[in-house]
């Protein structure tokens, strides 16, 4: 019987041949790639970290939860992957290309960008701060756009780079209260084709819509 990791290193495995269009039952290599992964510690993004790691990628973790980020690379480097974790918030433009300076520092390059750092919403049209309003529009969408201005100069030098912004289905069908969630997402997928007609064809810049 297969264990949850077994399991995980699979749907890990499925999610990146979808991004990357890899015909099923052909073996998948990302070897020597430098991959650069947003919110990163739990969740898609942790299962999208343990998939590239296990292809042969040099993974580096950004994420505000030093904790689980910590574990995540002990993790993987248990499981014979390269790995590393870098503080940062992807809505602080210091954060951002300190943590870009930094992977770049390690392994010379980055080749893949996700986009997968994002926070939900709380309160109502009515009720909600504009503060609330902000931190959300900063984190989801600000934080997508400084992560692809400050690494692309580095993934136009690498061969078969790509952005991924994991976006969800509220972009396209909202929920009640849902307004800076939705409205973040909406605006990251505007943000998904705008920068694939500046980058491509050198970098693919595309988008899924979890949910």
């Amino acid at each position: 019987m297969r264990n949850d990791s077994g399991r995980e290193v699979d749907r890990s495995l499925a999610l990146l041949r979808w991004f990357f269009r890899e015909p099923l039952g052909v073996r998948f290599e990302i070897l020597e790639q430098t991959v650069l992964v947003t919110g990163e510690s739990k969740g898609i993004g942790k299962t999208i970290s343990v998939g590239f790691a296990r292809c042969g990628a040099f993974v580096s973790i950004m994420d505000i939860d030093v904790e689980a980020g910590n574990r995540l690379v002990s993790q993987m480097i248990s499981d014979e992957g390269r790995a590393t974790f870098i503080y940062g918030d992807v809505s602080s433009e210091d954060d951002v290309m300190r943590v870009v300076t930094g992977t770049v520092g390690l392994s010379g390059s980055i080749g893949v960008l996700i986009n997968n750092a994002g926070i939900g919403w709380t309160g109502t049209l009515l009720e909600r701060s504009a503060d609330d309003w902000r931190k959300v529009i900063e984190v989801n969408l600000t934080g997508p756009y400084l992560m692809a201005k400050y690494c692309s100069t580095y993934l136009a030098t690498s061969k078969g780079s790509s952005i991924i912004n994991i976006v969800s289905t509220r972009a396209l069908m909202s929920v009640s209260s849902s307004e800076p969630y939705s409205t973040s997402k909406g605006s990251q997928l505007a943000h998904t084709h705008l920068p694939a007609i500046i980058l491509g064809p050198k970098v693919r810049v595309s988008a899924t819509c979890s949910g």
